[in-house]
């Protein structure tokens, strides 16, 4: 059998190959009993909860609501799909097994819009070109995000960060301020309700005495 293979020559922070049983040991030479094993799509992943975290990124409004990302027909959006996955497996499995949870979220302060650098300035807002695509009246639209791709950026929303988008209709009717493009404090920034109601729960329950640590928020 072919020996264990260290990947990385910091010894306090290296992955071991095994390679008789394909498994990728992110564990860092834990001597912990209760080490988890997750079959990917490559390889078997071997962790240590103690020394893993759970990264939620983006699960905000902006990127997730049906008033701002609505169906375009009966098939589940990304933005559906992906919340199911979280709430019914990837966010329970991570509490059962006591590992950290944090939520990284975009709220951004004037001072963050004045050195925000040229590259992401441009992912948040639409420009026109000489090949822009056009619509039977003769209207330029804005370009796929990629060659052949059916999706395009809404103007209404990539109008860049900063930028009011307006009023947001809401399912019940209600209609509330969007705010400036992921802006602190406004309603596009904040967590989207069912992760804004899990992560509300886990700071509610952070004294009791279970293997889940309280989330983090940032």
């Amino acid at each position: 059998m072919a020996p264990t293979q260290t990947i990385g020559h910091d010894a306090t922070n290296f992955w071991c190959y095994e390679p008789g049983s394909d498994t990728i040991d992110l564990s860092r030479g834990s001597k912990a009993k209760d080490l988890i094993s997750l079959r990917t799509t490559t390889q078997t992943t071997q962790l240590d909860p103690e020394k893993t975290a759970l990264l939620l990124i983006d699960l905000q409004n902006f990127f997730l609501h049906p008033a701002v990302r609505p169906r375009a027909g009966d098939k589940p959006t990304p933005a559906e799909a992906a919340t199911n996955a979280l709430l019914s497996a990837g966010i329970p499995a991570a509490r059962h097994h006591g590992i950290q949870i944090i939520w990284l979220c975009w709220g951004l302060t004037e001072n963050d819009l004045r050195s925000m650098p040229p590259a992401i300035m441009r992912t948040f807002s639409c420009y026109e070109s000489s090949q822009s695509t056009k619509d039977q009246n003769g209207h330029k639209g804005p370009l796929p995000s990629a060659p052949n791709m059916v999706r395009t950026k809404n103007p209404a929303l990539y109008k860049g960060l900063g930028t009011d988008i307006g009023t947001v209709e809401l399912a019940d009717n209600k209609t509330v301020p969007g705010g400036r493009v992921l802006m602190r404090d406004t309603w596009n920034a904040a967590l989207y309700d069912p992760f804004d109601h899990e992560y509300r729960e886990s700071q509610s329950k952070s004294g009791d005495n279970t293997r889940s640590k309280p989330d983090a928020l940032n």
